[in-house]
């Protein structure tokens, strides 16, 4: 059976059994009834820390939030903006305003004219944009909700031009819509009841430009993070429709694989994770998706509940979830790999894997303990490097370093570490990349073999 895979949390305690890993949060009683899951490997990483979460009722797992009054409420008048470009109080303030220019939308589009102009690469690239891709970009940028949520991210200044730069704005998807049209779309549909669609669009954009943003912080959803960052990364334009259609009226949409993402009404609102809405919409969704109705995921709680009602288990996924979630996410078919003491064989495709551009899903083991029983956690696999090998973990800023797991040194600022190939392999479970032809594949292995990393892109 292959590792599983779950959320291990920066600074919290890791355990693994001898045939299992697995890292779940620590609640608040032990749950009256449990699912054996002793032959399964499971990874669930969260935030170092984090005080556990107060368990629900299992009606909240059905219950949907009340509807909004339709009472008109009272809005104080809205000072002008200053020219410094200080955010207003909330963005949904902002966000029911007509539409229409306003000194904050006319400084944000001098901000993003001038940091388009000052980079040739990216005057460059948005010289190629068509007239009407052009306004499209500008009809974003000047809805006065969606300003304000740009000022307060930064994104005008900084984050939208990077993506003109990227191309990650035009990229489509495979009915052809492009990643700027479903923003549009996004910033003009309805909201889930408190949300704000202007924080939704802003709050994408954000983790369009900088997937390293992407964070599971307190809860057990390091599989379903490492997830989000590839999708966002590899594929802006269906991360973006995907995000569309959870966030919109019916709350569902098809995923690249055929089957249907439903949007869980227990990661609507806000929470103590510290995630952002789009991030905390998307992994709780995701987690409910991976048991495909056998189980119900309650972000209250960070657990699974049976359909009864029943705690099932706490959190985090196994590697034949991740091996559904990535097939139907990424519209690739997907393939385990335990790893059973053969480096060379792992090397030999992770490393031809990612010369081709697959994203691949790695799970560890996260104790120096061998007799912890919580110790496996998801991180994405970003190459081989000499004698190191680069990740990166869903911690994101919360990765420090230290004891609470592997030896590794931290080399960004969101996430990204390095590991010496021999602790990789001594910790490695587990890996989820796409699936190749069986010939393709041991012609790969083979000139690895002979001729090492020289050939590793070539088969």
């Amino acid at each position: 059976m292959a590792a599983p895979l779950g959320f291990f949390p920066p600074l919290a305690r890791i355990a693994r059994p001898a045939m299992s890993a697995t890292v779940e949060p620590a609640p608040a009683a032990k749950p009256a009834e449990r699912a054996p899951a002793a032959d399964l490997l499971e990874l669930s990483g969260r935030s170092a820390g984090a005080a556990p979460a107060a368990t629900i009722q299992p009606e909240a797992l059905v219950t949907q939030p009340p509807p909004a009054s339709d009472v008109p409420v009272a809005r104080a008048a809205r000072p002008a903006p200053p020219a410094t470009l200080t955010p207003l109080t909330t963005a949904s303030e902002a966000a029911d305003a007509p539409l229409g220019p306003s000194p904050l939308v006319a400084a944000l589009s001098h901000q993003f004219a001038s940091a388009v102009a000052a980079d040739p690469a990216t005057a460059g690239a948005w010289a190629r944009w068509t007239p009407a891709q052009q306004a499209d970009l500008q009809r974003l940028l000047s809805h006065p909700g969606q300003a304000s949520c740009y000022a307060a991210a930064g994104t005008a200044a900084a984050l939208l031009p990077s993506l003109v730069r990227g191309g990650q704005l035009l990229q489509t998807d495979r009915q052809g819509a492009s990643t700027l049209q479903h923003l549009l779309r996004m910033q003009s549909q309805a909201a889930p009841a408190g949300l704000n669609s202007a924080e939704l669009c802003a709050e994408t954009v954000a983790n369009l430009a900088q997937p390293g943003r992407i964070n599971q912080h307190d809860r057990g959803t390091c599989t379903v993070t490492t997830l989000e960052f590839l999708h966002a990364r590899s594929q802006p334009a269906d991360y973006t429709r995907l995000l569309c259609g959870l966030l919109g009226n019916q709350g569902k949409v098809a995923f690249q694989g055929g089957d249907f993402l439903h949007r869980n009404a227990t990661g609507v609102d806000p929470d103590n994770s510290g995630r952002s809405h789009v991030d905390r919409v998307y992994q709780s969704s995701m987690m409910n998706a991976a048991y495909q109705g056998i189980a119900l995921y309650n972000n209250s709680d960070d657990s699974f509940y049976t359909l009864a009602g029943r705690q099932y288990r706490g959190s985090g996924l196994f590697d034949k979830h991740v091996d559904y979630l990535m097939t139907q996410t990424l519209g690739k078919s997907t393939k385990v790999m335990n790893f059973e003491n053969d480096p060379k064989i792992f090397e030999a495709d992770l490393r031809r894997a990612r010369s081709l551009g697959h994203e691949v899903y790695v799970s560890l083991s996260w104790s120096p303990d061998p007799g912890d029983k919580h110790s496996s956690h998801a991180l994405a696999f970003e190459r081989f490097q000499g004698d190191e090998v680069l990740l990166r973990n869903p911690w994101g800023d919360g990765e420090s370093g230290g004891d609470n797991g592997p030896p590794r040194q931290v080399v960004g600022a969101h996430g990204e570490i390095s590991m010496k190939r021999a602790d990789f392999f001594t910790h490695l479970t587990s890996a989820v990349r796409p699936k190749r032809p069986f010939l393709h594949v041991w012609t790969n292995r083979l000139r690895f073999w002979i001729s090492g990393e020289s050939a590793s892109g070539k088969a």
